[in-house]
């Protein structure tokens, strides 16, 4: 009789277990194990002025080793920025202390990090909110989506959003992948044609342009196959960028999702952005580098 007593009780707090995890803690990360090991090196960058951050940068990038603990974590500061470009990409060297801004040392470094060591690169305004295998499985450079209003040329205003729809706010790869080499070339180009905008020149507005031609590469038809480069997948809005900051008409949201305003509220933007626990990350867009 105790021996069948015993065996009820572990039985009982073996479904209490269960039900806490799956249903109490909404923080639990159930994603299934992927059938396939990625690819891209289990190592996150990013990056600050200094290894002194601010309180609530340290609590979000906390998020990401928490919900990956195979990542290895590694901080660039702008001193270490330039100490790369220097031992490994001299040639770059010019170009990147001739940027206007030092964000723009930041947007570039960001690519460099990515070449030479591979990862994931996040801004710290980018939280993790779940493990990040399955999304980085079978692809060699995940870049994300974000949503914007449909595209139309004849809307100045419409025409920048469409431009800023892959952010550089996240980004991941192998190491040597040749598409960030593009990104490079491409920086070093609009620095020649005088190019200063912060988004154009090294944002994301560089990046999705250097996507369109790095693109093109691949559609061209003259080229062998053994000839072309490695392709570029791209997440949807919802994997990344859940919430996106050009939204124009739901003002609620960006009441709770952005960081910038005081009624800013996590738990309420997941809930508006994310109800069904399927993004992989969230950005509150903080705009730090505007600051």
């Amino acid at each position: 009789m105790k021996r069948i007593r015993l065996v009820s009780l572990v039985g009982l707090v073996t479904a209490l277990c269960v039900f806490w995890m799956v249903v109490v803690r909404t923080d639990w990360d159930a994603s299934p194990t992927p059938a396939i090991v990625p690819r891209i090196p289990p190592l996150l960058h990013q990056s600050w002025k200094t290894k002194d951050l601010p309180k609530e940068y340290k609590a979000w990038a906390s998020s990401w080793l928490k919900h990956n603990p195979r990542f290895t974590y590694r901080l660039w500061t702008d001193d270490d920025n330039r100490a790369l470009i220097a031992e490994h990409y001299a040639w770059f060297l010019p170009t990147f202390d001739a940027f206007e801004r030092n964000i723009m040392r930041a947007d570039a470094a960001r690519v460099f990090y990515l070449h030479r060591f591979g990862g994931v690169y996040a801004d710290f305004d980018v939280i993790c909110l779940r493990r990040m295998d399955n999304l980085l499985a079978s692809h060699d450079l995940v870049l994300a989506s974000m949503d914007v209003p449909a595209l139309n040329i004849s809307d100045a205003q419409n025409v920048f959003f469409d431009a800023n729809s892959i952010p550089n706010a996240w980004m991941a790869s192998v190491p040597e992948h040749p598409f960030w080499l593009h990104c490079a070339k491409l920086m070093m180009r609009l620095s020649e044609e005088g190019e200063d905008g912060v988004e154009q020149k090294t944002g994301p507005m560089m990046l999705k342009r250097a996507l369109n031609e790095y693109n093109a590469i691949l559609q061209n038809d003259t080229i062998k196959s053994v000839e072309k480069p490695l392709p570029i997948f791209i997440a949807e809005p919802n994997a990344i960028f859940p919430y996106s900051w050009v939204w124009t008409q739901n003002t609620d949201t960006h009441l709770v999702c952005s960081s910038q305003r005081k009624t800013f509220n996590e738990a309420r933007c997941r809930k508006l952005v994310d109800p069904k626990r399927t993004s992989y990350a969230i950005s509150y867009w903080s705009h730090s580098w505007d600051k």
